[in-house]
Protein backbone atom coordinates (compact mmCIF):
# COMPACT_ATOMS: atom_id res chain seq x y z
CA UNK A 1 0.00 0.00 0.00
CA UNK A 2 1.36 2.94 -1.03
CA UNK A 3 2.30 6.09 1.89
CA UNK A 4 -0.11 8.75 1.60
CA UNK A 5 1.16 12.06 2.18
CA UNK A 6 -0.34 13.34 5.38
CA UNK A 7 -1.57 16.96 4.73
CA UNK A 8 -2.91 19.05 7.67
CA UNK A 9 -6.26 20.50 6.96
CA UNK A 10 -7.00 24.35 7.87
CA UNK A 11 -9.50 24.83 10.81
CA UNK A 12 -12.09 26.17 9.95
CA UNK A 13 -13.79 26.61 13.40
CA UNK A 14 -10.71 28.90 13.99
CA UNK A 15 -12.06 32.49 14.61
CA UNK A 16 -8.85 34.13 15.69
CA UNK A 17 -7.88 34.08 12.08
CA UNK A 18 -10.87 36.61 11.69
CA UNK A 19 -9.92 39.28 13.87
CA UNK A 20 -6.99 41.31 12.58
CA UNK A 21 -4.09 42.03 14.93
CA UNK A 22 -3.12 45.20 13.59
CA UNK A 23 -5.34 46.64 16.09
CA UNK A 24 -3.28 45.17 18.83
CA UNK A 25 -0.90 48.03 20.48
CA UNK A 26 1.59 47.43 23.11
CA UNK A 27 0.98 50.83 24.95
CA UNK A 28 2.22 52.07 28.54
CA UNK A 29 -0.73 54.38 30.06
CA UNK A 30 1.22 57.42 30.14
CA UNK A 31 2.66 57.25 26.35
CA UNK A 32 1.56 59.79 24.20
CA UNK A 33 0.09 57.12 22.31
CA UNK A 34 -2.17 56.44 24.30
CA UNK A 35 -3.43 59.48 25.42
CA UNK A 36 -3.73 59.96 21.41
CA UNK A 37 -6.02 56.79 21.17
CA UNK A 38 -8.28 57.08 23.97
CA UNK A 39 -8.95 61.31 23.48
CA UNK A 40 -12.94 61.98 23.55
CA UNK A 41 -13.19 58.37 25.63
CA UNK A 42 -14.19 57.94 29.37
CA UNK A 43 -12.79 55.37 31.32
CA UNK A 44 -15.43 52.66 33.02
CA UNK A 45 -15.45 51.02 36.47
CA UNK A 46 -15.98 47.44 36.65
CA UNK A 47 -19.11 47.46 38.02
CA UNK A 48 -20.24 49.36 34.78
CA UNK A 49 -19.40 47.06 32.05
CA UNK A 50 -22.49 44.98 32.06
CA UNK A 51 -24.86 47.83 31.37
CA UNK A 52 -22.76 49.59 28.06
CA UNK A 53 -25.63 50.44 26.05
CA UNK A 54 -25.38 48.39 22.58
CA UNK A 55 -23.52 49.83 19.69
CA UNK A 56 -21.27 51.82 21.87
CA UNK A 57 -17.60 51.87 20.49
CA UNK A 58 -15.24 50.82 23.22
CA UNK A 59 -11.91 50.60 23.73
CA UNK A 60 -9.78 48.23 26.00
CA UNK A 61 -6.43 47.29 27.48
CA UNK A 62 -5.84 43.68 28.05
CA UNK A 63 -4.04 42.08 31.30
CA UNK A 64 -1.24 41.53 29.14
CA UNK A 65 -0.79 44.72 28.32
CA UNK A 66 -2.27 44.41 24.54
CA UNK A 67 -4.56 47.74 24.06
CA UNK A 68 -7.06 47.51 21.69
CA UNK A 69 -9.01 50.10 19.24
CA UNK A 70 -12.12 47.99 20.06
CA UNK A 71 -15.49 48.22 18.14
CA UNK A 72 -18.82 48.39 18.90
CA UNK A 73 -20.73 46.49 21.55
CA UNK A 74 -23.07 44.03 20.23
CA UNK A 75 -24.19 42.19 22.93
CA UNK A 76 -23.31 41.82 26.86
CA UNK A 77 -23.62 38.10 28.57
CA UNK A 78 -22.85 36.83 31.91
CA UNK A 79 -20.63 33.26 31.42
CA UNK A 80 -19.59 30.69 34.77
CA UNK A 81 -16.27 29.22 34.80
CA UNK A 82 -15.48 25.55 35.87
CA UNK A 83 -15.31 27.07 39.42
CA UNK A 84 -19.10 28.36 39.48
CA UNK A 85 -17.40 32.15 39.29
CA UNK A 86 -19.74 34.23 36.90
CA UNK A 87 -17.74 36.83 34.42
CA UNK A 88 -19.04 39.14 31.38
CA UNK A 89 -18.53 38.24 28.11
CA UNK A 90 -18.90 41.51 25.14
CA UNK A 91 -19.45 40.74 21.75
CA UNK A 92 -18.06 43.34 19.81
CA UNK A 93 -18.10 44.05 15.76
CA UNK A 94 -16.01 45.76 13.91
CA UNK A 95 -18.53 47.83 12.00
CA UNK A 96 -22.32 47.51 10.73
CA UNK A 97 -21.47 46.37 7.58
CA UNK A 98 -22.61 42.85 6.09
CA UNK A 99 -19.35 41.28 6.32
CA UNK A 100 -17.95 43.02 9.53
CA UNK A 101 -15.53 40.85 11.69
CA UNK A 102 -17.34 39.93 15.04
CA UNK A 103 -15.12 38.73 18.41
CA UNK A 104 -15.92 38.44 21.81
CA UNK A 105 -13.75 39.90 25.20
CA UNK A 106 -14.02 38.80 28.49
CA UNK A 107 -14.22 40.19 31.74
CA UNK A 108 -11.33 37.67 33.32
CA UNK A 109 -8.40 38.94 30.34
CA UNK A 110 -9.60 42.86 30.18
CA UNK A 111 -8.02 45.16 32.83
CA UNK A 112 -10.23 48.36 32.14
CA UNK A 113 -12.70 49.22 29.03
CA UNK A 114 -12.84 52.93 28.00
CA UNK A 115 -16.30 53.70 26.03
CA UNK A 116 -16.40 56.98 23.64
CA UNK A 117 -18.42 60.08 24.96
CA UNK A 118 -21.50 60.32 23.36
CA UNK A 119 -21.53 57.07 21.06
CA UNK A 120 -24.75 55.15 22.52
CA UNK A 121 -26.94 54.55 19.80
CA UNK A 122 -30.33 56.04 20.13
CA UNK A 123 -33.06 54.39 17.81
CA UNK A 124 -34.61 57.79 17.04
CA UNK A 125 -37.05 56.43 14.44
CA UNK A 126 -39.29 54.79 17.31
CA UNK A 127 -39.59 58.38 19.07
CA UNK A 128 -40.57 60.76 15.52
CA UNK A 129 -42.74 57.94 14.32
CA UNK A 130 -45.64 56.85 16.64
CA UNK A 131 -47.99 54.30 15.42
CA UNK A 132 -50.68 54.98 13.26
CA UNK A 133 -53.43 52.86 15.19
CA UNK A 134 -52.17 55.59 18.61
CA UNK A 135 -52.73 58.69 16.48
CA UNK A 136 -56.82 57.12 15.15
CA UNK A 137 -59.32 58.71 17.15
CA UNK A 138 -62.44 57.48 15.92
CA UNK A 139 -63.62 53.93 15.40
CA UNK A 140 -64.11 54.57 11.51
CA UNK A 141 -60.41 55.49 11.38
CA UNK A 142 -59.37 51.93 12.82
CA UNK A 143 -62.08 50.24 10.98
CA UNK A 144 -60.95 51.82 7.52
CA UNK A 145 -57.06 50.48 8.53
CA UNK A 146 -58.59 46.97 9.34
CA UNK A 147 -59.92 46.65 5.73
CA UNK A 148 -56.47 48.12 4.74
CA UNK A 149 -54.90 45.42 6.89
CA UNK A 150 -57.05 42.67 4.99
CA UNK A 151 -57.00 43.83 1.82
CA UNK A 152 -52.95 43.44 1.90
CA UNK A 153 -53.17 40.10 3.30
CA UNK A 154 -55.51 39.13 0.89
CA UNK A 155 -52.98 40.64 -2.21
CA UNK A 156 -49.57 38.74 -0.44
CA UNK A 157 -51.67 35.57 -0.36
CA UNK A 158 -52.96 35.70 -3.90
CA UNK A 159 -49.01 36.92 -4.69
CA UNK A 160 -47.79 34.09 -2.92
CA UNK A 161 -49.91 31.74 -5.15
CA UNK A 162 -49.42 33.03 -8.48
CA UNK A 163 -45.35 33.09 -7.37
CA UNK A 164 -46.00 29.15 -6.61
CA UNK A 165 -47.59 28.72 -10.17
CA UNK A 166 -44.52 30.29 -11.52
CA UNK A 167 -42.24 28.06 -10.16
CA UNK A 168 -44.18 24.87 -10.98
CA UNK A 169 -44.05 25.91 -14.67
CA UNK A 170 -40.52 26.59 -14.73
CA UNK A 171 -39.96 23.19 -12.73
CA UNK A 172 -42.00 21.51 -16.09
CA UNK A 173 -40.37 23.17 -18.64
CA UNK A 174 -37.14 22.39 -16.92
CA UNK A 175 -37.97 18.61 -16.82
CA UNK A 176 -39.50 18.88 -20.77
CA UNK A 177 -36.07 20.31 -22.09
CA UNK A 178 -34.04 17.93 -20.24
CA UNK A 179 -35.76 14.85 -21.35
CA UNK A 180 -35.92 16.38 -24.99
CA UNK A 181 -31.93 17.09 -24.90
CA UNK A 182 -31.54 13.65 -23.19
CA UNK A 183 -33.05 11.50 -26.20
CA UNK A 184 -30.53 13.26 -28.86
Amino acid sequence: MPNKKQTTKENIFDLSKLVSDTNDVEIKEDSPEASALLSGYVLLSESEWENIVPRTHIRYLNKDGTMRKGGFVSKIWRKKDAKGKSYILIDLVGNYGKNSTKWTISSSKVEKIWKKEGSEYEDITVKESPSIAANATSSKELKDMKEELDYCKESIRFLTSEIQKIKNEQARTLEIMIKKLSKK
